[in-house]
């Protein structure tokens, strides 16, 4: 890399606070990089180096790419990257070790659900009456355990005098009490070490070092310099271990408070401007140089989602096939996954462009691969959730591998052997549940019951945890070798290739399901199959998963914004910018107000400031504004943006706009006031198909032509 005047400037420090700040596309992360390879390479002992960042999977890359420098200079230990809790564990784990007490162990948020609503039941007299209707719901045991980790995040105790503001909050106080002295009990009866969730973990790490001076001291002492990444994405508990172990060591911290996006987790993106108060001395170098290169911005508007999805489908195998743009340099960034992601997907398929979706990238229980399998456990354990609709969706999944022929004869054959006054769709469930009645029927039609039946029966008939009864459905299943052999089996055509990449993509799939039912089993040894089943359904982000994944080869990346930080391609496509989707302004975790705890500490931090709460919708309206920043500063050659204004050709007022962001962004752009979004439609597709039927539709109007000139 060769560094600007002022990324050489934060290379060179090695002495107090230094706050680092630069747009997306200035270098920041290659800057730290490059700063910890030449501390390694002056003679800095590598152990005596801490790297925080925001994220196991960012703290994954970064510490492959600082190994990566390191190694250059032939030493045998590299620098500790850590994320903020993982860092507060390993404290707290080499404490308990010192003071020969039992190690920590981490709470992980299925086991605090579970114990949020074992709890909740005894407590429905001390909520407001009318939150009773929700208190057994999953819903709430989820928002109630966001209240409490905003307030561990705060260091709000359950005796301050801040939960009296509302009558809601002061029965969460009760409800904290019972569930610190419930968990302080499980600890001590059970394994006898402490339990902690992330936010705790960070707070509990903060207190050891108060109260142990000699342990501080140490801990100071084992460390020179320390580097934290994407300071702006960190949470006040975060900030505060910082403050105590970086006092009096080099601090370099690097942060944009325009690319902090993780709100609804905690972050405070406002310690990027009060950097200096809490690290007094602290000096700043602003990195303004763009090494990403200023991408070409182009905005248009379509008359429907399916017009737009072609549209993405055509501008990229343009890319590709005109400009020579690698399918593997080019993403499509979308606000969410669970409403987008099927359409953009289907129709790049369609038109022949290859696509990856991680398993990362999409929450668990979304995964088409995995879906089946959750089905199938549900209607296994609840007999009364296999309906006609579940029934039928099994049987087409790859479980029961059924195509529309098979199921009709099915329903035929079902309804020829009990009678024609039958609902062949209740016939199709009662055969789930009792296979006998398919012996009569043609095997070729009832085979795809015939193994759903097996899987259930499989499912209900195992006994163990949720790791035990998912193993012995997927090896009852066949998928293993099937897909295994699709996924290295030589491709000769392009259909070939999508059946391999498609399997290959079902087994990472399954590779992270079994993760994630793995560490849930180790948490949890004792919970029933069903709360795997909620933990997995109530996931609502992409798993914070380090399972393998199979390389797919040169494909088109589709992902979410969250996702996209700290990445960039050649070419980039943010689609689906309409209103009501980016931004998306309803609100979240409003029913307890946790947000309007966050507000109301800080007013408290700060008492000389006016006491004017911000109201919600802007505060996340700005949340979404900084992640369509962090979209649209992915590029480094071309930034294609994509609306649907169905109003311009027709449609009802108001029923689909175009977003505010796409026309700030243009506005920016083009240094206009009120810019013209342009309204195309795609064209035929660039593919094989597509330049034949082109060419008969010309040959066509020539043939028209001639008719016409010879008939006047």
């Amino acid at each position: 890399m060769t560094s600007d005047p002022a990324q050489q400037r934060v290379i060179a420090h090695n002495r107090g606070p230094l706050l680092v700040r630069g747009a997306a596309g200035t270098g920041k992360t290659t800057t730290l990089v490059e700063a910890v390879a030449q501390r390694v390479a002056d003679g800095v002992d590598p152990q005596r180096i801490l790297v925080l960042t925001f994220g196991r999977r960012g703290a994954q890359l970064l510490r492959e790419s600082i190994e990566a420098c390191v190694t250059r200079t032939n030493v045998s230990s590299e620098p500790l990257v850590r994320t903020f809790p993982a860092y507060a564990f390993g404290l707290l784990r080499r404490a308990a070790t010192m003071l020969g007490e039992a190690p920590p162990r981490l709470l992980s948020g299925p086991e605090q659900d579970l114990v949020i609503r074992e709890l909740l039941p005894g407590h429905q007299a001390k909520w407001p009456e009318h939150l009773a209707p929700a208190l057994g719901t999953r819903a709430f045991a989820e928002q109630l355990r966001d209240l409490l980790l905003r307030a561990a995040e705060r260091g709000v105790p359950s005796d301050d005098p801040l939960w009296s503001r509302r009558e809601d909050w002061a029965a969460a106080a009760r409800f904290l009490r019972e569930y610190e002295q419930t968990m302080a009990l499980r600890d001590a009866t059970t394994r006898g070490s402490a339990g902690y969730d992330h936010a705790e973990l960070v707070r509990a790490a903060t207190n050891l070092l108060d109260g142990e001076p000699d342990l501080l001291a140490q801990e100071r002492d084992r460390l020179d310099l320390i580097y934290v990444d994407e300071l702006a994405d960190t949470d006040p508990a975060q900030v505060e271990l910082l403050e105590r172990i970086a006092a009096g060591r080099a601090l370099i911290a690097f942060g944009d408070p325009d690319s902090s996006t993780f709100g609804f987790r905690g972050a405070d993106p406002t310690i990027v401007r009060r950097f200096g108060d809490h690290f007094p001395g602290a000096r700043e170098v602003v990195l303004e140089t763009v090494h990403r290169g200023v991408p070409a911005v182009e905005g248009y508007a379509l008359r429907s989602r399916g017009s737009e999805a072609a549209y993405l489908a055509q501008r990229l195998r343009q890319a590709h096939l005109a400009d020579g743009v690698p399918w593997s340099r080019m993403a499509v960034i979308m606000r969410s996954t669970s409403m987008q992601l099927s359409t953009y997907e289907r129709a790049l398929r369609h038109a022949g462009v290859p696509t990856i979706v991680h398993a990362e990238d999409l929450p668990l229980h979304q995964q088409p691969a995995v879906k089946p399998f959750l089905l199938l456990l549900r209607c296994a354990l609840e007999p009364d959730l296999l309906t006609e609709e579940t029934a039928v969706a099994l049987l087409h999944s790859p479980l029961g591998g059924a195509d529309p022929l098979a199921e009709r004869k099915l329903r035929q054959g079902l309804r020829a052997i009990a009678g024609p006054e039958h609902n062949s769709g209740d016939l199709i469930v009662d055969a789930l549940k009792d296979p006998n009645e398919l012996v009569a029927l043609d095997r070729r039609w009832a085979e795809p019951a015939v193994r759903v039946a097996k899987l259930l029966q499989v499912a209900r008939e195992t006994i163990g945890t949720a790791e035990e009864v998912l193993w012995a459905v997927w090896r009852a299943s066949g998928l293993a070798d099937r897909w295994a052999a699709l996924a290295t089996k030589p491709a000769t055509g392009v259909d070939q290739q999508r059946r391999a990449e498609a399997a290959d993509r079902d087994l990472d799939a399954i590779m992270v399901l079994f993760d994630a039912a793995a560490r849930f089993t180790d948490r949890l040894p004792g919970a029933r199959v069903e709360t795997f089943l909620e933990h997995v359904a109530g996931q609502q982000l992409p798993a914070d998963s380090l399972a393998g994944s199979g390389d797919r080869g040169d494909a088109v990346r589709l992902l979410t914004a969250h996702a996209a930080k700290g990445l960039e391609w050649d070419v980039v496509v943010v689609a689906g910018v309409q209103e009501g989707v980016w931004p998306d302004l309803r609100l979240r975790g409003s029913l307890l107000g946790s947000e309007q705890l966050v507000d109301e500490v800080a007013q408290r931090e700060t008492p000389n400031a006016k006491a004017q709460r911000v109201a919600q919708t802007t505060a996340l309206l700005k949340e979404e504004r900084r992640l369509f920043h962090v979209a649209t500063t992915r590029a480094r050659k071309k930034l294609v943006v994509t609306a649907v204004d169905s109003g311009a050709v027709g449609g009802a007022d108001g029923e689909e706009r175009p977003s505010r962001f796409l026309q700030e962004l243009l506005t920016h752009q083009q240094e206009l006031a009120q810019p013209e979004l342009e309204l195309v439609r795609p064209q035929r597709p660039l593919t094989l198909a597509g330049l034949v039927a082109e060419l008969r539709s010309a040959q066509v109007d020539r043939k028209s032509t001639r008719l016409t000139s010879s008939h006047p």
